[in-house]
């Protein structure tokens, strides 16, 4: 009779811990995904503000305020936000000079000169550059968080079918204890 009283209080621990890690693991899968969902939302505008910018030197004469608005959301992403892309060293460093070269394109979009067409072709240049450049080490940085968290989660599995298949054994041997029991 000890020895069953043992194995239920074992299953009722062994229960607690796979209910936690299960809990565990399901909460961190969620912050998970609101960190690459965050880190996404700011490579996207990147890509915004070339696009209004693409769009602003093709048509001078449309209004700026889209350009301004996917500008200030950047700012904020990036002001907001105490994880995300900016972590990375590279892509900070790209980050500076890509808007460094976006406030350039604006001040020489407001001053027309005889040169200020070669002058916002070539800005135009550099931003597209920069921000494949951007684009293509922020992906590479979200797919290293991934990477990262899927092994983690992956370690978790493991303890999750482990205590699973410990509590599936403790039970069959509970049963079997309880058949004797029954049977004394």
């Amino acid at each position: 009779m000890r020895k069953i009283k043992i194995i239920g209080a074992l299953i009722f621990v062994f229960s607690l811990l796979l209910a936690f890690i299960f809990n565990y693991t399901s909460t961190s899968i969620a912050h998970h995904n609101n960190e690459i969902s965050v880190m996404n939302a700011q490579k996207n505008f990147t890509q915004d503000i070339s696009k209004n910018i693409f769009y602003f030197y093709k048509h001078p004469d449309s209004s700026s305020k889209a350009l301004d608005d996917s500008i200030k959301l950047f700012l904020e992403s990036m002001n907001n936000q105490e994880k995300g892309l900016h972590e990375d060293e590279k892509i900070r460093k790209l980050w500076n000079d890509f808007y460094l070269h976006v406030q350039r394109f604006r001040d020489q979009i407001k001053n027309k000169t005889i040169y200020s067409n070669i002058l916002l072709e070539k800005e135009v240049k550099e931003i597209y550059e920069i921000n494949l450049a951007l684009m293509v080490a922020s992906d590479n940085f979200i797919n290293d968080a991934i990477n990262r968290f899927n092994q983690e989660q992956a370690r978790y599995v493991v303890v999750q079918y482990l205590l699973f298949f410990i509590l599936v054994s403790l039970l069959l041997y509970i049963f079997t204890q309880l058949q004797s029991v029954i049977a004394f």
